[in-house]
Formats: structure tokens, C-alpha cells, sequence
């Protein structure tokens, strides 16, 4: 039996596919990685069973310097159209959104911290967000209008965090990041859109870089369960 072609398509060095990408290998999928931001070409459709597009610092508007954010969209709508199954992972799940008629744009304020998000019915009933029991890390600077069609499965107090649109599931949230990733990027802090600690702490986590390793660390038992639930049911979805 042919195993399905798994593309994940990366936007930048630190962001990767984390705990998916423990997932998708215990159950023996060869993940091929496309650095797109380093030179790598995108994929044609028919390249592909799977797509995966993580996330980034930069803006899935920002086409005028990163010209190749067109081609990837028009891919991702491509894929959607011919119901390949998709996952966008912030960056991506924003590129997922302006690709079948959203629109990302600057959010009035960053969203950077570890909350616990609310389900819609669908994301109850969901058969990957139903798994969503536990804080999840987030980390924007910017949001999206829902395309039209979508069906909204979570939301923080102000954003849209999970979507389905046909064949794709976008999260604004990052359920793959472990807490050695997380220190990666916490060390990156410069190069990343969010340039500046928010205000304001809840109960799950504080919404302060300084904080965000640390509580890492604390949650870190509940978020790679809650992690490994979620990606296992997608994987299932998509036939993995």
C-alpha cells in the first residue's frame, strides 16, 4: 500500500513541526519539509496527499517583500478546492484564511501568553478540537476575518483561534510548540512580529515573555497530551 505524501511547508527556521512531528513519525509518516522562506520550491499540487503550513514571523499579507506568499496561497486554495486534506498552524492557518476568501490584517493589540480557549458547538463536536482540554500558547500579532463558509470551532476573548473550510484546518494557536521550541524563540523575540510584552496575567499563565518557558514547563504534561490527542484524531482525518 502506498503511504500518503506529507509536504509541510516552513516559514522559518525555528518553527517547525514540534510535536506533530513526533506524531506524525510514531506513526511512521515520512514528513518531507519544504523551506520556503530558505530558497525551497512549493510544491505542485499533485506533489502532495497532505499539506501542512506552519508558522512564521512574518505577515501573510506581506506579499511585496515575500513574493512567494501569492503562489503559496493560490496553492492552498488549489488543495482546498481538490479536498486535500490541510492544516495551517498560525501563519498558516492565516494563509489558509486569505486563501479561500478571508482576510489576515494587523491585530489592534498582540495575543501572547497561555489561555484556555472557548469551543463553539462545532469545535465541541469537532473531531480534532473536542480534544481541546487544556491552555494553549499564543502568539500574534495578527488576526483574520473568517472566510466565507468557514465554521468558527474556537475563540479566544478577542480572535478567531480554529476554522474549518472544506478539506483545511486553520488554528491561530501553536498546539506543537514544546517548551525547548518555545526557548528558541523566546530567544528570537527581535526578529519576531510581537516586539514587546503585553499586560494582564490569568490564572492559566502570564501573558509576559519572561513568563512564557516557565509556564511552559508548569503546564508542560497537560499541553503535549492535549497536543498528542488533537494531532492524533487530524492524522486519523487525513488518513495518516
Amino acid at each position: 500500500m502506498t503511504r500518503p505524501r506529507v509536504i509541510a511547508l516552513q516559514h522559518e527556521s525555528v518553527a517547525t513541526l514540534g510535536w506533530l512531528g513526533d506524531v506524525l513519525a510514531e506513526r511512521g509518516v515520512d514528513t518531507e519539509v519544504r523551506d520556503i522562506r530558505g530558497g525551497d520550491p512549493l510544491p505542485g499540487l499533485g506533489e502532495f496527499d497532505v499539506l501542512i503550513s506552519l508558522g512564521g514571523d512574518l505577515s501573510a499579507y506581506d506579499e511585496a517583500t515575500f513574493g512567494w506568499l501569492r503562489q503559496e496561497k493560490a496553492l492552498i486554495g488549489d488543495a482546498v478546492r481538490a479536498g486535500v486534506p490541510i492544516l495551517g498552524i498560525c501563519l498558516g492557518g492565516q494563509l489558509v484564511a486569505d486563501a479561500t476568501g478571508g482576510r489576515t490584517h494587523r491585530a489592534a493589540e498582540p495575543e501572547v501568553g497561555f489561555l484556555q480557549l472557548q469551543l463553539t458547538k462545532e469545535g465541541r463536536e469537532d473531531a480534532v478540537l473536542r480534544h481541546l482540554d487544556s491552555p494553549v500558547l499564543l502568539w500574534h500579532g495578527d488576526t483574520f476575518d473568517m472566510p466565507p463558509g468557514a465554521q468558527l470551532l474556537a475563540t479566544s476573548d478577542r480572535f478567531a483561534q480554529a476554522f474549518r473550510i472544506g478539506s483545511a484546518l486553520g488554528l491561530q494557536f501553536h498546539p506543537e510548540t514544546s517548551p525547548e521550541m518555545l526557548r528558541t524563540w523566546v530567544s528570537a523575540i527581535g526578529r519576531h512580529p510581537v516586539e514587546g510584552p503585553t499586560d494582564g496575567s490569568d490564572e492559566e499563565g502570564s501573558t509576559r515573555f519572561d513568563a512564557l518557558v516557565p509556564d511552559a514547563e508548569r503546564l508542560q504534561t497537560r499541553l503535549r497530551d492535549c497536543t498528542r490527542r488533537m494531532f492524533s484524531a487530524w492524522a486519523n482525518e487525513a488518513g495518516l
